[in-house]
């Protein structure tokens, strides 16, 4: 049975795939054994949806990082500034660093191919897990959820991945064929903010984030 589409047909034969620079050959993956783990930067909390189960994680982001600006901090200043500043020597300030981040950003641009990094420190994500209670599972309201959706939450943005939880408190009471929900948050965002603090560099794009992995 054929459906009707408003999708144009192809266009006939498509010019060839081809890369304007080499790859660069990834690594393989390095373990991060206790104790070079990090912990959580904010003590566990109950779920505020009943019947689900909340937990957090720590995983590994994508490495290599897009550009070593990612990790590594070359013009961008302290925070928080150190002594109070006038208004005008601010403003001179937010000036120099925007010229500055912008060449850096053009010497970027121009890289040819992916360098190797040595020594480019780890940098983490934290994800928010909902799963049902095993009560509920096991045949309570929402028992068909045993072999329901799992739902992944990413933000284009990178908002901190408790700004999903209004929007969850409405799905939840109204869709049953929901087994877990995995609510992810950026290495530059809310507790992976925290996390990485001491490793993040100069710029975090959002373009960025997606290209790295986040």
């Amino acid at each position: 049975m054929s459906y009707p589409t408003t999708y144009p047909p192809p266009l006939g034969h498509l010019p060839p795939f081809y890369i304007p620079f080499p790859i660069r050959p990834l690594p393989p993956p390095t373990l991060h054994p206790p104790p070079s783990l990090p912990s959580l930067p904010s003590p566990p909390r109950p779920s505020p949806f009943p019947g689900w189960e909340l937990t957090t994680h720590l995983i590994p982001s994508a490495s290599p990082r897009a550009s070593p600006t990612a990790t590594t901090r070359n013009i961008r200043p302290q925070y928080p500034p150190t002594l109070e500043r006038e208004k005008e020597d601010r403003a001179r300030e937010v000036e120099r660093l925007r010229v500055a981040m912008r060449a850096q950003r053009a010497r970027d641009c121009e890289r040819k191919s992916w360098v190797s990094y040595e020594g480019e420190p780890r940098l983490w994500n934290v994800l928010n897990r909902f799963m049902r209670s095993p009560a509920r599972l096991s045949g309570g309201a929402g028992a068909d959820a045993e072999d329901g959706l799992t739902i992944l939450l990413t933000h284009a943005n990178g908002f901190p991945k408790e700004v999903y939880e209004p929007f969850l408190s409405f799905l939840l009471s109204s869709y049953t064929g929901i087994r877990e929900i995995w609510v992810w948050e950026a290495v530059n965002h809310g507790d992976a903010a925290l996390v990485n603090a001491a490793k993040l560099g100069d710029t975090c794009e959002s373009v960025w984030l997606w290209l790295c992995g986040v």
